[in-house]
């Protein structure tokens, strides 16, 4: 399982900011309307977590941070005049 491998290299301090990451880019993502599509990267891989490690698999790694990166691309709408 996913969440045990990330528990087992860093703690669960680890595996609580690894998590809260990817939920609060996927939120990002999703309000986003052009780069909503990044958003079904991170579902798929939260998905995908809890019944494979897929922190072994490089491709999927590469596409996660791929849409974590993309979610600093979204700007707040809140701060903006």
């Amino acid at each position: 399982y996913g969440w045990m491998f990330l528990i087992l290299k860093g703690g669960v301090l680890f595996l609580l900011f690894i998590y809260g990451k990817i939920i609060h880019s996927l939120v990002k993502l999703h309000k986003s309307k052009e780069l909503a599509p990044y958003s079904i990267i991170l579902i798929a891989f939260l998905l995908l977590e809890y019944s494979h490690t897929n922190f072994n698999s490089y491709s999927r790694l590469i596409f996660m941070w791929i849409a974590l990166s993309a979610s600093s691309l979204v700007k707040n709408t809140k701060n903006e005049y």
